[in-house]
C-alpha cells in the first residue's frame, strides 16, 4: 500500500486554530439571528432546547423532508402540513429544507452549475420566509457547511433562524465536477464551524449525516464509528462546535439503528444532541406496498430506541414513493400520521427487547471503534499532519478517502474479497444488501450471453448515490467488460474527456440528482465537439424539472428520443449493450 506525507496534500499554509477562530469571530461579529415561528411558538431560543426538552419528558420529536423547486410551494406545503396533523392531533417539530446542489456553488462558479429538482432560494426573504411559513423548526443540512457557500450560506441559515446546519460529512464526500479551490473550501468549512462553536450557547448545533459522507463508502460498521469519532474530535474538540450526528439512509436493521444510536451516545458521554435519524431508503423499491412494510419496521425500532435512550434524534418517516420520485405533500402527510400513530406500539414493545443483547453489541462496536479512531489519529500524526489544525486533517482525509482509510487503518483481515481490502468485523448493512442485491442479479447470469469482452465502458455517478454504480460495475466486470469508473459527481465533460482518452465505445451514468436529461444534452453535445462516436446509457432516477414545474418527472421518454439507452435493471444491462452493437 502506498505510503503518504504531509507533502503530498497539504498544500497552502492554514492559518492556526486559533487565527482561524478570530477571523471566525471578525466575520460573523455583525450577523443577525433570527427567530423562526417554531422558537416562538414553542417559548424556546433554539432546536437543542426543545430537544432538550423532549430528552428530559422522554417525548418522540418528528422530522419530514420538503424541498420542491420554488419557495413559495415549500412554505405553502409546509403550513399545509401542519395544519392539516394539527386537525388530527399528530405532531411534526421539524422540517430539513432540501436545498438544491446548485445552492452550495459560490458565484464564481456557477456558469459551471446544473440545477437539480432541489429547491432554489434567490433571496435573503426567501430564507427568511421559511422559518415564518410554519410552527415547524427549520433544519439546513444539504449543500451548506462544507460546500463552495460554507459562509455565505450559515450566515443566511442564521438570519432565517435555523440553529441546526450542516453537513460536515459532505465535506469529505462531496465533490465538484470542476476545478475549484480546495484550499478555501476547507478553510471557509472551518470557519464555518468555529462560527457555529462561538455560537454554541445559542443552541447552534452542528449537524453530519454520516451517510452522506464516508460512512456510505466503509465495509465496517466500526469503522463508520470510529469516522463519528473523528468528526467528533474536529468540530467539538477543536472548533468548540456542538455537533449532532445523523444516521440510517444505509442502514436496514430494525435493531441495529437502535444499537448504532447508544454507541454514538456513549462517544457523546450522554449528552447528544442527534439532528434525526434517517429513513432506511436503501431498502426502498417502487413498489409503495413493500415500501410500508419497510418504514413500519424501522421506525418503531428507532421510537424504541429513543424511548429507552433519548439522544434528540427526530424520527423521521421517509414516505413510501421516495425512491420513485419526489414526494407530494400529501405523501408526507401520511407517513406523519403513520409515525404519530405507531408511537403507542413502540411504547408497548420497549420494556420486551433485550437489552443486555443490544448492551453487549454496542460495546463490540465501541471497542472496534476507539482502536480504528487510534489507528486513524496515529496514521495521520505519522504523515507529519498538525493534529491540531483541522483543515489540515480535513483537507488529509478528504484526498486520502475512504477506501483508504478502511485499507490501512481498520481492524478487519486483509483479503481482496471485498472492496477496501479488510473482511469487516461487522459488515455494514450496505455491504449486506450489496451482496443481496448482487446475488440477485447474477442468479440469471450467463456469463456465455453476456460475455462483453474487449469493450471498453466508462462507469460515472452525477450525484453522490453510488449504489447503483457499484451494482452495475460488479455486473459488467462479470461479463469481462473494461471498466474506467471516474467516480460519483462527474460532470458530462470528463465522462466525454475519459471516453476519448481511452477509446471507450460506451458511456454508463447512474443519476439520482434530478439532472438526468441536462447531463444527457451536455454529454451529447461534449462527445460532438471532440468528436466521439459511443453509446450512452442511462440508469437510476431519471427525472428532472420541466421549465417552472417544481416536481421532478420522469424524462425517461426524452432521452430515449436523444438515442440514450434507458436500463432499469442491472443484470439487463449486458444484453441490452449487446443487442445495441448487433443492430449497429
Amino acid at each position: 500500500m502506498k505510503t503518504y506525507s504531509k507533502q503530498d496534500f497539504i498544500t497552502a499554509d492554514f492559518p492556526s486554530l486559533q487565527e482561524m477562530k478570530v477571523q471566525a469571530a471578525e466575520i460573523s461579529k455583525d450577523w443577525q439571528y433570527g427567530q423562526t415561528a417554531f422558537c416562538r411558538e414553542r417559548g424556546v431560543s433554539s432546536e437543542r432546547e426543545f430537544k432538550e426538552q423532549c430528552k428530559a419528558e422522554n417525548r418522540i420529536s418528528r422530522h419530514a423532508a420538503i424541498g420542491y423547486h420554488s419557495v413559495t410551494e415549500t412554505c405553502s406545503a409546509m403550513k399545509w402540513l401542519y395544519e392539516e396533523l394539527d386537525k388530527k392531533g399528530c405532531t411534526l417539530d421539524r422540517v430539513g429544507i432540501l436545498l438544491d446542489v446548485s445552492m452550495g456553488i459560490a458565484d464564481e462558479y456557477k456558469e459551471h452549475a446544473m440545477v437539480g429538482s432541489g429547491l432554489v432560494l434567490c433571496s435573503e426573504e426567501e430564507w427568511v420566509a421559511l422559518g415564518q411559513a410554519a410552527p415547524l423548526m427549520i433544519h439546513f443540512g444539504d449543500n451548506m457547511i462544507g460546500s463552495l457557500r460554507s459562509l455565505e450560506n450559515l450566515k443566511l441559515a442564521f438570519q432565517t433562524g435555523a440553529t441546526s446546519v450542516g453537513n460536515f460529512s459532505q465535506y469529505f464526500s462531496y465533490s465538484y465536477p470542476f476545478q475549484y479551490d480546495r484550499n478555501k473550501r476547507t478553510l471557509d468549512a472551518c470557519l464555518a464551524i468555529c462560527i457555529m462553536g462561538q455560537n454554541k450557547e445559542k443552541g447552534m448545533v452542528m449537524h453530519s449525516n454520516l451517510d452522506d459522507g464516508f460512512a456510505a463508502a466503509f465495509n465496517d460498521l466500526v469503522t463508520v464509528l470510529a469516522w463519528a469519532k473523528v468528526e467528533k474530535y474536529l468540530a467539538e474538540d477543536l472548533m468548540g462546535a456542538k455537533l449532532g450526528h445523523c444516521f440510517g439512509n444505509l442502514f436496514s436493521s430494525p435493531i441495529l439503528r437502535l444499537t448504532f444510536s447508544m454507541a454514538l451516545d456513549e462517544i457523546n458521554e450522554g449528552d447528544s444532541c442527534g439532528t434525526m435519524i434517517y429513513g432506511n431508503t436503501t431498502d426502498y423499491t417502487k413498489d409503495f406496498v413493500r415500501n410500508n412494510a419497510v418504514v413500519n419496521g424501522y421506525i418503531i425500532g428507532d421510537m424504541i430506541g429513543q424511548i429507552h435512550k433519548p439522544t434528540g434524534h427526530a424520527m423521521s418517516s421517509v414516505p413510501v414513493s421516495e425512491a420513485a420520485r419526489i414526494p407530494t405533500k400529501e405523501e408526507i402527510l401520511d407517513a406523519q400520521i403513520m409515525s404519530n400513530e405507531i408511537e403507542r406500539y413502540a411504547r408497548a414493545f420497549e420494556p420486551y427487547i433485550n437489552w443486555t443483547k443490544v448492551e453487549k453489541d454496542k460495546q463490540l462496536l465501541l471497542q472496534g471503534a476507539e482502536a480504528v479512531f487510534d489507528n486513524i489519529m496515529e496514521g495521520l500524526a505519522d504523515m507529519g499532519i498538525d493534529m491540531k489544525n483541522p483543515a489540515e486533517i480535513m483537507i488529509t482525509c478528504k484526498e486520502l478517502g475512504p477506501e483508504y482509510l478502511e485499507r490501512a487503518f481498520g481492524l478487519g483481515e486483509p483479503t481482496d474479497e471485498y472492496a477496501n481490502g479488510r473482511r469487516p468485523i461487522w459488515p455494514t448493512d450496505m455491504v449486506c444488501s450489496l451482496e443481496k442485491i448482487q446475488n440477485q442479479c447474477l442468479q440469471n447470469f450467463d456469463p456465455q450471453k453476456s460475455d462483453l469482452k474487449g469493450l471498453k465502458v466508462i462507469l460515472c455517478a452525477t450525484d453522490i448515490h453510488e449504489f447503483g454504480k457499484v451494482v452495475v460495475g460488479n455486473v459488467l466486470r462479470r461479463s469481462n467488460a473494461e471498466i474506467f469508473d471516474i467516480g460519483r459527481d462527474a460532470s458530462p465533460g470528463e465522462a466525454a474527456e475519459m471516453a476519448l482518452e481511452t477509446d471507450s465505445r460506451v458511456i454508463l451514468v447512474s443519476s439520482y440528482n434530478g439532472i438526468a436529461r441536462t447531463f444527457a444534452k451536455t454529454l451529447l453535445r461534449e462527445m460532438d465537439r471532440l468528436g466521439i462516436e459511443a453509446e450512452i446509457f442511462m440508469g437510476g432516477l431519471l427525472n428532472e424539472n420541466d421549465e417552472g414545474g417544481n416536481i421532478p418527472v420522469d424524462v425517461t421518454e426524452e432521452l430515449e428520443a436523444m438515442g440514450i439507452h434507458c436500463v432499469k435493471e442491472a443484470e439487463c444491462l449486458p444484453a441490452e449493450i449487446k443487442k445495441v452493437f448487433a443492430v449497429r
